[in-house]
């Protein structure tokens, strides 16, 4: 064979290599952008459902897959864009609906000056749809005025009293303890457990005293959602809201704009002003507004450690990823080691 024909030769293989390359690449950016994406959990907000290091699996056809909003970017490279030109958040027909303790997986609302998807990414459990009326008190949560069936992994803090003992890492690791401490040298603990969980410390020798820890009524209000003067709401007790929905008709008022007022401006791409005691959305006195889209209030199983609706408000439909259907495999950072068990575990 010439010398010529070899180089012909390895150019021809170049080429045939590098539209296999490139197919490939564009058939793994259609399976993350519409179907299939996977992220890495890094908060214990979602524990005892989702732990810290757990590998989740999303899936952007159940609801519908959204399509990409920034257009300039490099794919594989989150933080590799340009803003310039940003499309609507236009949806493919899905699967299915969703529904009451799904897992979704969404954008960050209340993350500011980024496109919708170029935002964190969250996983929260929902909670309660598009029109129905949510309701909390005394950390008890209702739908629509019935009680809402949580998943036995949903947590709340407890303060331990112990005999004056220190609690050592064998109690800790038997309880999958990655949060909370102690609060005073006399044997004061606080930390996150599920309710069966709680009734088994009562069996332990060293352990005197158990409480669930809650806040009272007007306490601890100027963190929550909305914030402002007509909202009294805590993380303990919020509400009653009714969840808004696409063709809701809203008659505003002072008191209800500040629940409202946020997705009308953010979410709807409004803008809204107040003098005196009128209210004037994109330059117009109204006292009416149609709401655009879906929203969804979600909460995280962690509940008092927690980053949910009940601080930044309604999810709307357009920030939503997928559902988190399955943990691929999972890596424990605090004790350097692989949970085998939690491999391909069903969410």
């Amino acid at each position: 064979m010439s010398k010529r024909s070899r180089k012909k030769n390895i150019k021809n293989n170049l080429k045939e290599w590098g539209k296999a390359l490139g197919l490939s690449l564009i058939l793994v950016l259609l399976v993350k952008g519409l179907f299939i994406e996977a992220y890495l959990v890094e908060s214990t907000r979602m524990e005892k459902t989702l732990l810290t290091g757990d590998y989740v699996l999303v899936n952007k056809t159940s609801y519908g897959a959204r399509l990409p909003v920034t257009l300039f970017s490099i794919p594989l490279f989150p933080k590799a864009y340009v803003d310039w030109v940003q499309l609507p958040p236009l949806r493919l027909p899905g699967f299915k609906s969703i529904q009451v303790n799904d897992l979704l997986v969404f954008n960050y609302p209340g993350q500011s000056g980024l496109p919708i998807d170029k935002k964190e990414i969250m996983t929260k459990r929902c909670v309660a749809l598009p029109g129905d009326t949510l309701l909390i008190a005394d950390k008890q949560l209702s739908i629509n005025r019935l009680p809402f069936a949580e998943p036995a992994t949903v947590q709340y803090n407890y303060r331990l009293v112990t005999d004056g003992s220190l609690l050592n890492d064998e109690f800790l690791n038997r309880y999958q303890i990655s949060e909370g401490g102690l609060v005073s040298d006399m044997g004061i603990y606080d930390f996150p457990f599920t309710d069966a969980e709680a009734q088994k410390l009562n069996n332990e020798p060293n352990i005197r005293f158990v409480r669930k820890l809650k806040d009272f009524p007007g306490e601890n209000t100027q963190y929550v959602y909305p914030m402002g003067t007509y909202h009294q709401n805590n993380k303990d007790y919020f509400g009653p809201v009714q969840i808004p929905f696409k063709g809701q008709h809203l008659s505003l008022d002072l008191r209800n704009l500040e629940l409202y007022r946020q997705l009308i401006e953010h979410f709807e791409g409004n803008t809204v002003s107040v003098m005196g005691d009128k209210i004037y959305i994109n330059g117009k006195e109204t006292r009416h507004y149609t709401i655009k889209q879906d929203y969804y209030f979600v909460m995280d199983d962690n509940r008092d450690n927690a980053k949910d609706s009940r601080y930044w408000g309604f999810l709307p439909e357009s920030h939503l990823m997928g559902k988190a259907s399955r943990v691929l495999f999972s890596y424990d950072t605090n004790r350097k080691k692989l949970r085998w068990n939690r491999f391909f575990k069903s969410l």
